[in-house]
């Protein structure tokens, strides 16, 4: 379908699974050498103190990674893609909640929040690689950041905040 000898893909890949995993592989290299740009890196007791800090820019930098690999991640995050890629890729999202396995019910809220905010963000840029005419990138980290950031800036957010 691409045009190419299937002997020229079979040069540079095992099989359809080994383009999977060079795909997967190139967008988190580029999202690890991409994260440092995105965010303060915050100390692990001050991320409640500075969630309601962040602003747009944290957003935008993820934007910024889906536009650049948006053809990647329509593929990975697409119909054939795997829940595997999904978690690894929001493990390594700039972010300034931790990502860490919970260890008491303090640390288990903390990982649901996160969970929460990164599987909603993530479902609506992989909405947007099959739409991106729409808005661009930014204009959907923006909405993104409206609905999730304000929420929690909200009376019913930092209620919830408060008590985290």
């Amino acid at each position: 379908m691409t045009g190419y000898n299937r002997s020229t893909f079979y040069q540079y890949f095992k099989d359809i699974y080994d383009l999977r995993d060079y795909l997967e592989d190139d967008v988190l290299s580029f999202i690890i050498a991409e994260r440092e740009a995105a965010l303060p890196l915050f100390e692990e007791t001050d991320w409640l103190q500075h969630v309601t800090e962040i602003d747009v820019n944290w957003l935008q930098h993820i934007a910024h990674i889906f536009e650049e690999k948006q053809d990647y991640l329509a593929v990975l995050l697409g119909d054939f893609g795997s829940n595997r890629f999904t978690d690894r890729l929001k493990g390594e999202l700039p972010s300034p909640l931790p990502n860490k396995t919970p260890l008491d019910q303090e640390s288990a809220k903390i990982y649901f929040v996160r969970e929460a905010l990164f599987s909603a963000a993530v479902a609506t840029f992989r909405s947007w690689a099959k739409n991106p005419n729409y808005l661009t990138a930014d204009e959907l980290a923006t909405l993104i950041y409206d609905l999730f950031i304000h929420g929690l800036n909200s009376e019913t957010g930092k209620n919830i905040l408060a008590y985290l």
